[in-house]
């Protein structure tokens, strides 16, 4: 298992020419093995690693995560990027989802990191996707989570949360579980429980996944639209903008 994902990842890399990445790490048990791959993968190519940490002071293991992640850094000479904050009472997933990535892409501009790295899996990944079905949301919603966007890339999202588990237990590796994972307050986690419990008839989440391929499928549709002929209509992009030839009305309607 580990030597396809391994694989895959340097495939990636080298199609793309990466030469430095930075990881999002909690240190829980996917961000931990996502490492691991990495360290093993630095044994076929050259690129450098960036371990970057958000202690947002919720749960008694906090502190103990970062001073996990501080020794695995010391160990492996990884430099070591971090943030210790406290969010406001509101949607916390929110908030807390938004200050990470924010700084990961404040940091990759700032240290020309070319890839940003999560640990997304596939457990996660059907989480999301039957809470955008509960909210009624609308077929790009139900992307889910992307393997690729932007300079983000989630080399994990095929893995179930039981096989990483499996490898972490074979080979040793050391984590800490976050708390908050079990606090009902958040619906992730209530989702999560359900599923766990075989809430969710095997139709169901079937049917979510039908509609999460369907998905792939209109989007794929519409990138080939876009790189056919969309894109002949635009004259210039920058980060918060895009130009376009007024013709393209015409085109789109």
């Amino acid at each position: 298992m580990s030597k396809k994902i391994i694989d895959e990842i340097q495939s990636y890399f080298i199609s793309k020419k990466i030469n430095k990445v930075i990881l999002s790490i909690s240190g829980g048990v996917d961000s931990i093995f996502l490492f691991h791959l990495l360290l093993d993968l630095q044994n076929n190519i050259n690129f450098k690693i960036i371990l970057y940490h958000t202690n947002y002071n919720m749960n008694k293991n906090s502190y103990k995560s970062f001073e996990l992640i501080k020794k695995i850094c010391k160990k492996y000479d990884i430099r070591f990027l971090y943030d210790n904050v406290n969010l406001g009472k509101g949607n916390f997933e929110s908030e807390a989802r938004n200050f990470r990535y924010n700084k990961l892409k404040e940091i990759s501009q700032d240290e020309n990191i070319d890839l940003i790295l999560t640990a997304h899996h596939f457990d996660d990944q059907l989480e999301t996707l039957i809470m955008k079905y509960e909210d009624k949301a609308d077929w790009v919603s139900m992307l889910g989570i992307r393997r690729e966007y932007d300079n983000i890339y989630r080399p994990l999202l095929n893995l179930s949360k039981k096989t990483i588990i499996k490898y972490a237990v074979k080979y040793n590796l050391t984590w800490l579980e976050d708390s908050s994972n079990t606090c009902m307050d958040f619906k992730r986690n209530m989702i999560r429980k359900k599923i766990k419990e075989s809430y969710y008839s095997h139709k169901y989440i079937d049917n979510i996944l039908m509609k999460h391929n369907k998905s792939k499928e209109m989007m794929n549709l519409f990138q080939k639209k876009y790189n056919n002929k969309l894109s002949s209509f635009v004259n210039k992009t920058s980060f918060s903008s895009i130009s376009v030839a007024i013709d393209v009305v015409n085109f789109i309607n």
